[in-house]
Formats: structure tokens, sequence, C-alpha cells
């Protein structure tokens, strides 16, 4: 999944409005930037094969230190301990951040979930792996995404109100933007960017993303 883990963003930012959404960005691809990090570092691997799924060319080979249910549990905890103890927001919200955003962090894993075929390791590469296979059918992943995503962010929009008014639409045009991308990425041909080409320009997509969102915040109350 890609876009979908961005519902998250805007469903716990409607629900606490002291959390940030550029920090939530970050937080719910986590996983995926760790992933991307390994594989660059050698470390976790993937393979780029065209048709290898109707809605992905990513063959997952390697990645139980991001993607496992453990290790994404422990990334969880590294997050709350991250809002809790060395980043934490003033007041008396500190802890309710936290675990917001280690609930960002773990949403990760369950909306893989639902797209991945069984390639979610338990805990090590050879334990069970799990997954329910959406990516196998692209036209249900894409919808599947596109509605989470909207309806978290028509959640948003409901319950914020303009404060800028050079800002009025920004927000909505970075969630076109993403509507976009992701229909390229299902329906578009494979990039031929290499693994390391591809996981860099993946990482640089998902911390622009973050910066946009940040950015694009300060325009609503």
């Amino acid at each position: 999944m890609f876009i979908g883990h961005y519902a998250v963003c805007f469903a716990i930012k409607r629900y606490e409005k002291k959390t940030s959404l550029g920090k939530l960005f970050i937080a719910v691809q986590l996983l995926d930037l760790m992933f991307f990090t390994l594989v660059v570092a050698g470390i976790e691997k993937f393979s780029l094969q065209e048709q290898y799924l109707a809605a992905s060319y990513l063959k997952i080979e390697y990645f139980p230190w991001s993607h496992s249910i453990v290790a994404s549990l422990l990334w969880a905890i590294f997050a709350y301990c991250l809002f809790m103890y060395l980043i934490p927001i003033r007041g008396s919200k500190a802890n309710k951040v936290a675990i917001l955003m280690a609930l960002a962090v773990f949403s990760h894993w369950f909306l893989d979930f639902l797209v991945h075929t069984p390639d979610l390791p338990v805990l090590a590469q050879n334990s069970t792996k799990l997954g329910l296979g959406l990516w196998n059918y692209s036209i249900v992943s894409w919808v599947l995404e596109a509605a989470i995503l909207l309806s978290a962010f028509m959640l948003y929009i409901r319950n914020t109100r303009v404060r800028r008014k050079r800002g009025r639409h920004a927000m909505l045009v970075l969630v076109v933007v993403m509507l976009i991308l992701n229909a390229l990425t299902i329906f578009g041909p494979i990039i031929h960017a290499g693994v390391e080409g591809f996981s860099i320009t993946a990482i640089v997509t998902f911390l622009v993303f973050a910066w946009l969102a940040a950015r694009f915040e300060q325009y609503r109350a």
C-alpha cells in the first residue's frame, strides 16, 4: 500500500489537533523508509519485475527488519519513546500524542497486510508469512487506497477551517497528486531506475510529501 497509509494521518489529526501532520506523514511511512534505507545499505532486498503482480512490480525478497510484525511493533515502541521523551509536545497531552504516533507507525503493517501477497514475516524471514494479496487486483487496489485516503481527508477538511486564503486548496492539490502518482505506480510502466535508484526515489518522495504536509497544515486551523 502507498497512499492509503496517509489516511491514518488525516484521521489522527482530526482526532487530536496537537499531533503534527508532517510528523504523522513520516510515522505512517517509517517502515518503508527503513526498508528502502536498508535496501540501499544492502541489508534488505527486493527486485523489480514487470507484471510480477497486477498492482505492483516489487518482488520482496528479504525485509524482516522493517516489515515483520515483531519489527513493526518495535519501531512503534521506538516512535513512542521518541515523542514521549526526546521531542515531546508541551502540555499534558504528551503521552496521548506519543501513543498516536506509535499507532501511526504500527498501522503501516496492517494496511500492508491487506495488499501484500503472503510475504510479510511474523518474525524472521523464514517464519510464517502473511498477506491477503489485493495487489493481485489492480483496480481493486487503487479504488481501496483512494477510498481510504479520500474518506479520511474529507473528515479532516470538515473539521478544520481555512486560516490563509492562499493555501485554501493546497492540501487538496497534494492529495490529488498522491492519487495520480498512485495510479501511475499501479497502472503505469515499470520504472527502469534499478533497485537503488527506485529506493532513493521512494525515500525522497516520502520526505517531500511530509514536508509539504507540514507546510500546508499551517494554512488550516
